[in-house]
């Protein structure tokens, strides 16, 4: 969900204690022309290419619409980074380390913020309740659940309405926080299409890929426009990294 995931993973907004660093790190300007480097997280490593910009939503687990500030070059100029730490650290330990090297290489300060923007409320449809199938836990999967989106829709499984409301909110469907007001705790298999041509137009603000409003009523929810509570990253201070 928009709302909270800054203070879901950072250690640093509380100000109560510095997260873990990796014990090794090159940082060096990339080359926009040559092709970028995969990134690489887990244990206890990491190796991206990536602007400034990349790195802090990947450090504090963001979307881009929920950081603020910042120079302009913090958007251009590529970086290589590639560091290690120690081997059982997984991909949410890396995001704290990466956070420490932010801002002992980059001088990265910031703070946080509350606001109340335009966006939308996720709700189960009244008059026809969750249609979706409830689905028993994946333990292979960390109990994450998982969202895979292909050129017509996209397949949910053991997704939580939580992860939904994040996923709906991305730059590539709605473009704008989603609040979970469904009240339902449990977790869900489905199919959603867009376009579907057996779903009524539900609404005249298609997302990119099609009429999400229309293609959630199939499994029983409804979206509507709504006030919605978020949490923002304000930069204060980022520097080009010195040498290594």
């Amino acid at each position: 969900m928009f709302a909270g995931a800054l203070l879901e993973l950072s250690a640093v907004v509380t100000g109560q204690e510095r997260p873990p660093k990796f014990d090794v790190a090159s940082v060096k300007p990339g080359d926009p022309n040559r092709p970028s480097t995969p990134l690489r997280i887990g244990h206890g490593s990491l190796t991206v290419k990536d602007r400034v910009i990349g790195l802090i939503t990947l450090a504090f687990n963001l979307d881009r619409q929920l950081v603020e500030g910042g120079p302009a070059w913090i958007e251009t100029e590529w970086w290589e980074v590639a560091a290690k730490g120690e081997t059982s650290a997984g991909p949410d330990q890396i995001k704290l380390m990466l956070q420490s090297l932010l801002a002992d290489r980059f001088q990265f300060k910031f703070h946080s913020e509350s606001k109340t923007v335009s966006g939308y409320s996720l709700i189960v449809d009244p008059k026809r309740g969750m249609l979706a199938k409830e689905s028993a836990p994946d333990t292979s999967r960390d109990g994450r659940g998982s969202i895979q989106v292909d050129s017509s829709g996209f397949r949910a499984h053991g997704t939580s309405m939580t992860l939904l409301c994040k996923f709906l909110a991305s730059g590539a469907v709605l473009r704008g926080p989603v609040v979970d007001n469904t009240g339902l705790t449990g977790i869900y298999d489905f199919r959603l299409t867009y376009d579907d041509p057996s779903v009524p137009a539900a609404s005249t603000e298609p997302g990119q890929y099609g009429d999400i409003f229309g293609a959630v009523q199939t499994i029983g929810l409804k979206l509507t426009s709504a006030k919605v509570p978020i949490t923002v990253l304000h930069i204060d201070n980022v520097e080009r990294p010195s040498g290594n």
